[in-house]
């Protein structure tokens, strides 16, 4: 089973896209290309960034933090310009992208942006050297900011800024330079003159000014629409609607708020420095509102289909699998959504899920018995043999199942001790449920000495049957109660018939006033059980002449 276990899990990994990438990664590396047999020469990594359009908008924001237009004008295509004019005009041009990027503009998030040498390769609907990086509105129209892959002087191929979007700029944003930003009229000018990380201070103050009156008026208009449903809408929502909108109020809230911070920078004319490291900050709490929704829901979801289990009577035959399944659930969304915020902040996530392909030959050799109490929780799950709260009988062992885990299963023993069981050796067990039996078995051999007359078994014969029928927990099936033969000390004399009842200790008692009733009747009747001996019989010499005792 574990050999089998280990094959399966090293050939998933092999398998995977993850692994296929890694080793394609690394025989790029050595080779230069994904072919054993190319070996093409190392091109060195441009030192501005430029190799990818996410690493040509991170250079382009870092160089006018810094105020310097010089290196900000190599982050745009200027082909056409002859080289003796290109430094003034580059410089020139920069200030003015800059000026149209506050006034109505923005580069798309860092997680949008593709970090791949090919950029996205057709994937926005352009051409295979061009890639989509933002969007700029001024005078009722919408302008996309193309990145171009581009050949530069020393025969490389960077991503630049397109000579499309910037003639287009020129003529959109011509007098752009000579309106102040919104935020600015509002600010005192010390607030406005003093720059930090290339952006006034005021405009610093502002978004995080925003950022808490944009959660709390969310928060706010929310808790406002939730009365007002509250209110008027009472008989149609009912408790399961009003239950669902406290659900999802606070992530709806925070999502919300995200939306009216957005809009709300742009509106004011923010710089686009505070905006663009902002907008990252948004994607964050985005992914997390949206993490937080799902979580709430998966547990909403649950507590409602609990609630109809319950209410059908069917609690022990369910909620165990329910709640295996929401801890996966969640498991598996928490897991995505880490992966996202990880991404957000600049953590090569796809180089991680790369080692993670390299390193499964190694986790499926040293997680084989992980593997197999999994693999053995879900077939207790499928197979539903016991549920939460069910008394069984496992091995020699009997107890209450108290938690259904992922790893094992727990087990409270008559002594109130806990007993851990790995999923994987439970799932090879044999199993007794007890708390399923609807009916116990009560089948009992009295031993009856063989001076009983034929006339005492008749009337404890009568006398056993008339204590059942009058017994309500017993079956009013034949009941058969018998005489069934000689043994060696006596008359086997055997009840057999059912208790409907299914709990266990009631069981007990129900059989304990029965047996005390047989026992008075014997008494008064002078019916005997043989008690248990044994008879030897004298051995004779060889003479025959008198026996000899043993």
């Amino acid at each position: 089973m574990r050999i089998i276990y280990t094959i399966l899990l090293a050939a998933f990994f092999l398998a995977s896209p993850a692994f296929a990438g890694a080793e394609k990664a690394l025989l790029k590396e050595v080779t230069g290309s994904g072919d054993a047999a190319t070996v093409a020469p190392t091109v060195p990594a441009d030192p501005l960034g430029r190799d990818s359009p996410r690493g040509l908008v991170s250079g382009f924001i870092d160089a006018i933090m810094k105020e310097d237009f010089e290196k900000a004008a190599q982050y745009l295509q200027l082909s056409d310009v002859p080289a003796s004019k290109r430094v003034a005009h580059g410089k020139a041009l920069a200030k003015t992208f800059l000026d149209s990027l506050d006034k109505g503009g923005w580069f798309y998030p860092s997680a949008m942006l593709s970090d791949q040498e090919g950029g996205k390769e057709g994937e926005d609907k352009l051409s295979a050297d061009k890639d989509i990086v933002g969007e700029l509105h001024a005078k009722d129209q919408k302008l996309q900011i193309h990145a171009i892959h581009a050949k530069i002087t020393n025969g490389s191929f960077v991503w630049l800024i397109s000579e499309d979007t910037l003639d287009q700029v020129d003529k959109l944003f011509a007098d752009v330079a000579d309106t102040e930003p919104l935020i600015n009229k509002v600010l005192p000018d010390s607030l406005t003159q003093t720059k930090f990380f290339g952006a006034p201070v005021g405009h610093w103050v502002a978004a995080l000014a925003l950022m808490v009156l944009s959660y709390i008026s969310c928060w706010f208009l929310i808790l406002t629409l939730l009365g007002f449903m509250k209110n008027f809408c009472q008989k149609k929502i009912a408790g399961t609607g009003v239950h669902f909108l406290e659900t999802v109020r606070v992530p709806v809230s925070l999502y919300a708020a995200v939306w009216v911070f957005a809009l709300s920078c742009l509106w004011l004319d923010l710089s686009v420095i505070v905006r663009q490291y902002a907008s990252q900050l948004n994607v964050i709490v985005a992914w997390t509102a949206i993490a937080l929704l799902a979580w709430r829901l998966v547990d909403f979801g649950a507590e409602m289909i609990q609630k109809k289990i319950n209410s059908q009577g069917r609690f022990f035959g369910y909620s165990s699998i329910l709640f295996f399944f929401r801890r996966i659930v969640k498991v598996i969304f928490g897991t995505v959504i880490a992966f996202i915020i990880l991404d957000n902040l600049g953590v090569d996530v796809t180089a991680g899920l790369a080692a993670l392909g390299i390193g499964g030959i190694a986790l499926a050799l040293g997680a084989q018995k992980t593997l197999e109490n999994f693999i053995g929780s879900l077939a207790i799950i499928i197979d539903r043999p016991f549920h939460i709260g069910d008394t069984c009988k496992i091995g020699g062992m009997t107890g209450t199942v108290e938690d259904i885990g992922m790893r094992s299963t727990r087990i409270r023993t008559p002594e109130k001790s806990i007993i851990t069981i790995p999923n994987g050796d439970l799932s090879n067990e044999r199993i007794e449920n007890l708390a399923r039996r609807n009916r116990f078995l009560m089948q009992e051999r009295f031993i009856l000495r063989y001076d009983t007359t034929a006339a005492q078994i008749r009337a404890l014969q009568a006398k056993v049957i008339q204590i059942l029928k009058d017994d309500k927990h017993t079956t009013e099936e034949a009941f058969p109660v018998r005489l069934l033969g000689p043994v060696d000390n006596g008359w086997n004399f055997e009840i057999f018939c059912y208790v409907e009842i299914s709990d266990f200790n009631e069981n007990l008692r129900v059989q304990h006033e029965i047996f005390l009733q047989i026992i008075e009747f014997m008494n008064e009747n002078k019916i005997y059980c043989a008690i248990p001996s044994q008879t030897f019989l004298p051995a004779v010499d060889q003479v025959g002449a008198k026996p000899v005792a043993q």
